[in-house]
């Protein structure tokens, strides 16, 4: 078992999130009897699903949705699919958009004369 600091260094989260995401029922967590929270290293793989849906765009409350699929490894949750497959949609799009904006930018660049501003 680890502490709250220790399982959020190892995981790259801030304690913040941990314990927000515990209170979520996202993580799950034991108390010491004075009141500390211990994680098991083996919930670290599920922090990082979570830290990565969160980073896709999904909310909270999607990931609590999903919390049942975190451990991909047994499956994704049919119900579900839908949702997922419609957010990876999104994110291709999304991506498109950035990727076409990137390349307006380097075209600006090689194309629009350099001005010296102070001139």
């Amino acid at each position: 078992m680890m502490r709250i600091g220790a399982f959020a260094q190892e995981a790259g989260l801030t304690t913040r999130q941990v314990r927000y995401w515990s209170i979520q029922g996202l993580l799950a967590e034991s108390r010491t009897s004075n009141g500390y929270r211990d994680f098991s290293r083996s919930e670290i793989p599920r922090a990082h699903r979570i830290s990565d849906m969160i980073a896709a765009g999904l909310t909270i409350a999607q990931v609590r949705r999903l919390a049942a699929c975190l451990d991909y490894e047994q499956g994704v949750c049919a119900r579900e699919r839908k949702e997922l497959e419609t957010k990876a949609k999104e994110i291709t799009a999304h991506i498109a958009r950035l990727q076409s904006t990137r390349e307006l930018i380097i075209e600006t660049l090689r194309n629009a004369p350099h001005i010296d501003e102070n001139q």
